[in-house]
């Protein structure tokens, strides 16, 4: 009998783009990301059944603080408005690399943020509840100005 092991892991990459397309700060590509307990839980529950919600992942969220622990549900200083109301953006797209990952695209505006706030993790959530983070990672702290995007990718990868 052969045994086969399957790791679950994600990297990510952040850039910072200024309005014209001018690239003023890329985290590169970061990884292994962190994945949490809810992460490899939410794995489970959605490949068999169950009377748990369904885990899909939706949505990403930038934050000031480091890489998420183990057993995190929250992206450690996760940003938010005025209001306290997180800062997700929905996952904008999502592709097949191969086999075995799948690519997350999307864009935060930070007006949304706020020009002056500066980044440091990185973190995507399933939409079942909303502290439930999957995975997270930590990059070098960068602020953002008024008329700058955030680009991120996230890659999800069975190996």
């Amino acid at each position: 009998m052969s045994k086969e092991m399957m790791k679950l892991r994600g990297f990510s990459r952040v850039q910072i783009v200024k309005k014209g397309g001018k690239i003023v700060g890329d985290s590169g590509w970061c990884g292994p990301n962190q994945v949490t307990l809810q992460g490899f839980e939410g794995i489970l529950y959605s490949i068999g059944p169950g009377d748990e919600p369904s885990y899909r992942l939706n949505s990403l969220a930038l934050g000031t603080g480091g890489v998420p622990a183990s057993n995190a549900t929250a992206l450690a200083g996760e940003l938010s408005n005025t209001a306290g109301a997180t800062l997700r953006v929905a996952l904008a797209s999502i592709s097949h690399i191969g086999s075995k990952t799948k690519r997350y695209y999307g864009t935060i505006n930070p007006m949304l943020i706020g020009a002056g706030s500066n980044i440091s993790n990185i973190g995507l959530f399933f939409s079942s509840e909303p502290n439930r983070i999957f995975a997270g990672n930590t990059y070098a702290s960068s602020a953002l100005a008024s008329n700058q995007s955030v680009y991120f990718t996230y890659d999800i990868q069975l190996g």
